[in-house]
């Protein structure tokens, strides 16, 4: 994920894993950057993912989230997908490129505005780190250097988003921060203590710093207040 120059973040190295599975798959070398649009959706949801190191920000408080959020958004996943491969690296031992660098753009449709230049009923792209790849076996496998899993086709979300000039897209604030799914939200509107065990439905299983705390506060302004009115 791109990093916003925001003095105040606490950085930190995030994980690396080292799969077997990575290891002991070859990969059918492609060559250069990959491009193509993706309309088959939720194979991904039952794919194995393989989750590679990232530096990652975090922030501290809800005011700091908005603060960064250049629109603050629900949005609901439309089915067209665009991936871009970005780079691949070449390991001499195994004699084939493993994936490196890419992202997957998805289409949401505004349903709801916060705040931020924009309108009910636009069309936006959101990105992500993360895209499949086609191993020799056939198989597919999702890489990702994202905490969150791909969005969901239909599901609407509560989004944090910052935009990225370069590229031209929306991006999630701090990853994992700037993101959450509308109806769980809503189903654990008053729902005190919650762990991260409790969201394993969009969070990979690891953890993550912020997470917790971030989630709190953006259920009791947005998902609490309202069900209580």
């Amino acid at each position: 994920m791109a990093h916003y120059g925001i003095g105040d973040m606490k950085k930190r190295k995030a994980f690396l894993i080292v799969s077997a599975v990575v290891v002991g798959c070859f990969i059918l070398s492609v060559g250069g950057i990959c491009y193509y649009k993706k309309r088959e959706e939720n194979r991904r949801a039952n794919m194995e993912v393989i989750l590679l190191g990232a530096n990652r920000s975090y922030l501290n408080s809800l005011a700091e989230l908005e603060e960064y959020s250049t629109i603050i958004v629900e949005g609901k996943a439309g089915k067209e997908r665009e991936q871009r491969v970005l780079s691949t690296t070449y390991v001499i031992s195994i004699n084939k490129e493993l994936p490196g660098e890419g992202y997957t753009n998805q289409k949401f449709n505004v349903t709801k505005v916060y705040s931020g230049d924009v309108k009910e009923g636009d069309k936006i792209s959101v990105s992500q780190q993360c895209f499949t790849w086609k191993y020799e076996d056939g198989t597919e496998r999702l890489i990702s250097r994202s905490a969150v899993k791909p969005y969901e086709k239909g599901e609407t979300y509560l989004l944090f988003l910052k935009y990225n000039e370069n590229r031209k897209v929306y991006e999630p604030v701090c990853d994992y921060q700037g993101i959450y799914p509308v109806k769980e939200m809503q189903k654990h509107a008053t729902t005190k203590n919650i762990t991260q065990a409790d969201l394993s439905y969009i969070y990979h299983e690891l953890e993550w710093e912020g997470l917790i705390s971030m989630y709190e506060e953006v259920r009791r302004k947005y998902f609490e207040k309202q069900k209580l009115d």
